[in-house]
């Protein structure tokens, strides 16, 4: 019996073959609790498989090194959670995002070994895309039954914009409908703090647009202090009116431009490709819909 129990060299090469070829990220973590033994502090990281860095999109000297060295700021759900898995045995399995990488995790967590070795496994996926995919099919999907009922332009723009800067999670959102040498912007949504900027207005006044109403397509700004294709004069403007980071998509038909989008935050923020595509959709249908409520609001 003892014999069964002192892993032999070829189960050695097989747990080494499988700890190689898991698609999951895999990592052993010694916990540290404070001086009542009840309270997981911080966690080392032991043991770690080739995939880790590639699905937790952590730093290669992650090996050895504490959490609190790594994420200073991680919040104490999961030092609660190991701290749980480890005193009572019972293993968890949770779906849970983790802002300091930007990423969305399957995660099962286990004791390893006795309750004293302070020790636990976690296998772990990355399904930030698929969690992503479901979020936009989610906001596709109730933009389009809030739409649905509505007849009045002010009343598609409140439904867009609200809906649009808590899908973005934006500080502002406002869309342009573009009438010759003039912008109508009927409604917007905006953070606590901001100004409405429902009104008409001369298009030349709109210096953030310009730019991209001329070249057709989709522009972002992560950061108008520091950006070089910012000139001074826009830089002022953006500060009078808190603006930082934001995410520009015209709706051009026949060579023109009918529509604007915009998407405005107080902070730096690094728009994505997927981000830019959707907010054009949303503008596309934005104009779509506006322009059949102004027809039936003609008639």
């Amino acid at each position: 019996i003892l014999a069964a129990e002192v892993p032999t060299p070829r189960t050695t090469d097989q747990y080494h073959a499988l700890f190689h070829a898991m698609d999951q990220g895999f990592c052993v973590l010694e916990l540290q609790f404070d001086d009542t033994g009840e309270h997981v502090v911080d966690f080392r990281y032991q043991t770690l498989n080739p995939v880790f860095f590639q699905q937790s999109g952590m730093p290669e000297n992650t090996l050895g090194k504490t959490a609190r060295e790594l994420m200073p700021d991680l919040e104490p759900f999961w030092f609660d959670t190991y701290g749980r898995v480890v005193l009572t045995g019972k293993s968890v399995r949770l779906e849970h995002y983790v802002p300091q990488v930007g990423r969305w995790f399957d995660v099962h967590v286990f004791r390893v070994g006795a309750p004293e070795t302070r020790q636990v496994g976690m296998l772990f996926a990355d399904i930030t895309a698929r969690k992503q995919t479901a979020a936009v099919d989610a906001f596709r999907l109730q933009l389009a039954d809030a739409l649905a009922p509505l007849a009045a332009p002010v009343a598609v723009q409140e439904a867009v914009t609200r809906l649009a800067r808590q899908h973005f999670e934006a500080d502002r959102c406002y869309y342009v409908e573009i009438e010759g040498d003039q912008g109508i912007i009927r409604r917007d949504a905006s953070a606590d703090g901001l100004p409405l900027l429902a009104g008409t207005y001369p298009m030349a006044t709109y210096v953030l647009l310009q730019a991209v109403i001329e070249a057709g397509r989709p522009f972002c700004v992560r950061d108008v202090r520091e950006d070089e294709s910012v000139d001074e004069g826009l830089r002022q403007l953006c500060a009078q009116l808190q603006v930082v980071s934001y995410l520009i998509v015209p709706v051009m038909k026949n060579g023109q431009a009918v529509g604007v989008l915009c998407l405005v935050q107080r902070v730096p923020r690094d728009w994505t490709a997927p981000e830019a595509t959707l907010a054009a959709d949303v503008a596309e249908r934005t104009w779509a819909v506006v322009e059949r409520a102004l027809a039936e609001e003609a008639l």
